[in-house]
């Protein structure tokens, strides 16, 4: 499988050496290679810099050192090539579930007689059809992340970036998003870079799962996940394997939340 995009000895840091506070490292010498069609995982302690390295790839703002390929081009800005889910959903609530969706085409110059109808095939690919016209207020939490996705996947990028999309939802609703999410890239196979506090939905998503350190963030494993693609199992999360991975991951993950 071809490497969509590598991350090549990066490292951010934030501040001034000479104001109050000075500088803050919140990424070192980061090595990293997403490849494409996979869903990579990325999993770590709060403030480990996950967010930060979505930022920089998705071209919101620049490395201080190394540097960011997609395709083998150095990433200078953003681009429609990529596209970020974030955790709110950030949808305009004077808009309805198709208007929202037709935002982001008009935005990416689909001419107005094509919006209706790719907005109306990006929410049934999420499980929408029947929501088109109502507004956000009218949509369970569950739903506005699901129009949101289909906004994102409207401009037809390459990469989807995921920036904790289902963190704000309960529980039930929250294994049904990455339900929906495994059933959309089957459809798509979309490249995806996700990122979570949740070591379950780590595994339950992730082809891969990189393991992040606590500042300055940095890649300490790495590795693939067997039981990807799930293979008919009804409920991965009861398997020996599932939590053995976990136990695996968390060994890593426990002095790193202490620090």
């Amino acid at each position: 499988m071809s490497a969509k995009i590598q991350v090549c000895r990066v490292g951010k840091t934030f501040g001034n050496s000479q104001r109050q506070g000075g500088v803050v490292t919140a990424l070192e010498d980061i090595d990293l290679m997403v490849r494409s069609g996979e869903i990579l995982v990325l999993v770590g302690p709060s403030g480990c810099g996950k967010s930060t390295l979505l930022d920089l790839i998705a071209g919101l703002a620049v490395p201080t050192t190394g540097e960011i390929l997609l395709e083998g081009r150095r990433i200078t800005g953003p681009g429609p090539d990529r596209s970020l889910v974030f955790q709110q959903y950030a949808l305009f609530p004077w808009r309805t579930a198709l208007g929202n969706v037709e935002f982001a085409l008009e935005a990416a110059g689909v001419p107005r007689a094509d919006r209706p109808r790719r907005a109306r095939h990006f929410l049934a690919l999420v499980g929408l059809s029947g929501a088109e016209d109502r507004y956000p207020h009218q949509l369970s939490g569950g739903m506005k992340q699901r129009v949101a996705i289909a906004r994102s996947l409207s401009g037809e990028p390459d990469v989807l970036l995921m920036d904790e999309p289902f963190a704000a939802v309960d529980a039930q609703t929250r294994e049904m998003l990455q339900d929906e999410l495994l059933r959309i890239w089957a459809a798509t196979r979309k490249t995806i870079l996700f990122i979570t506090h949740s070591i379950d939905e780590a595994l339950y998503l992730g082809h891969r799962v990189a393991v992040m350190a606590a500042r300055p963030g940095r890649v300490i494993d790495i590795f693939d996940v067997p039981f990807a693609g799930h293979g008919g199992i009804d409920d991965l999360r009861s398997l020996p394997e599932f939590g053995q991975l976990r136990h695996h991951i968390w060994k890593q993950l426990r002095p790193q939340a202490a620090a």
